[in-house]
């Protein structure tokens, strides 16, 4: 009996796998027991959807709130920041709201969190006047996801001060006001190993043409996923990132404002002309016929997941055109929305 083991001395992996049968608050409790059940409670299986939000909060609230995950032993850390658009240097001497300097959180307490920080996901609605986010970005140097939502920014270059992040394989950029801003700001953080892009509701940023080639090209061998949702898309832009030797599993391409559907045929035909091995395939426009969709049967037979839409209620898609999915022997999920007409959802096994 001597050799025998306690259940604190089970593998952390073994423990792990009996807290999956634990409730939220069960787990919670049990994490207190002792280190190796802590330890198990923070198992990375546990943390892919644990989010932390810092939230409309002071420079001393969010000290106060780090310091707590810094005696963590997390593997990683998930953070989401919301509404700290404040600069760091004192650019009005009389409001003690934005004196920030060697004590703001950034540089005090993230340093701490950093090299733990793989997914972060940053939202503000004011112009950012000085250098919090660079500072921000440079301390964290181990991101593999980056999201950024509705940024309005100064005209002085910031992501220019960005260092190349080395380890990123995801960039979401979602409402980016960025025509005030030069040429190659993506190109300078973007690494060759990035695997996916997502952009989101740029319109009229005069940049999306020159940089995101540029990008494109630069990570083109491996990048396996790409998401064009509302931006400024032409059909040039399309020819171009039609001709790279990508190898995409997953494209998506939502062109939804209507002043747009002169051109969208010319946007979406080199699509149909390149080698992607797609398995998954998301098409919105309001130029979606039948031969589109026969098109996409004949190109993409290794699709398991497939959505095709549109908001025109004229649109010229019929029910032969949406039964030739059915030729798709590895087809699983399929969305279909046309107009009133034709609204289909299936799974396919």
């Amino acid at each position: 009996m001597n050799d025998a083991k306690t259940f604190d001395q089970l593998p952390v992996e073994v423990i792990s796998h009996i807290f999956l049968f634990l409730q939220f608050g069960e787990k919670k409790i049990a994490s207190t027991v002792c280190w190796s059940w802590y330890e198990a409670s923070i198992h990375p299986m546990f943390l892919n959807n644990e989010v932390i939000c810092l939230k409309d909060m002071d420079n001393q609230e969010i000290q106060e709130a780090l310091k707590v995950y810094t005696k963590s032993l997390r593997a990683f850390f998930t953070f989401k920041i919301c509404g700290l658009g404040i600069s760091f240097q004192n650019n009005d001497e009389d409001d003690p709201e934005i004196l920030i300097n060697e004590n703001h959180w950034v540089k005090t307490v993230w340093p701490l969190l950093a090299t733990k920080v793989f997914f972060l996901e940053f939202f503000d609605t004011v112009e950012f006047i000085d250098d919090i986010l660079p500072a921000l970005l440079n301390e964290t140097q181990h991101l593999k996801a980056l999201k950024i939502h509705n940024l309005q920014y100064s005209p002085k270059e910031e992501l220019h001060k960005v260092k190349r992040l080395q380890l990123l394989e995801e960039l979401t950029l979602d409402n980016l006001q960025t025509d005030n801003i030069d040429n190659d700001k993506l190109f300078g953080i973007i690494p060759k190993q990035l695997r996916k892009i997502c952009l989101k509701s740029m319109w009229c940023s005069k940049f999306i043409i020159d940089d995101i080639n540029k990008v494109l090209n630069y990570c083109s061998f491996y990048l396996e996923t790409l998401e064009l949702i509302n931006i400024d898309v032409t059909p040039e832009l399309m020819r171009s990132i039609a001709s790279l030797g990508m190898k995409l599993k997953r494209f998506c391409l939502v062109i939804a404002d209507s002043m747009y559907y002169d051109h969208e045929p010319q946007i979406i035909w080199p699509l149909f002309k390149t080698q992607w091995p797609l398995i998954d395939l998301t098409l919105r426009a309001d130029c979606l016929t039948n031969e589109h969709l026969y098109i996409i049967t004949n190109t993409f037979k290794n699709l398991e997941k497939l959505s095709v839409s549109s908001d025109s209620a004229t649109c010229n898609v019929t029910k032969d055109g949406i039964d030739s999915f059915v030729t798709l022997k590895k087809l699983k999920t399929l969305y279909v929305g046309f107009g009133r007409e034709y609204s289909a959802y299936g799974a396919f096994y």
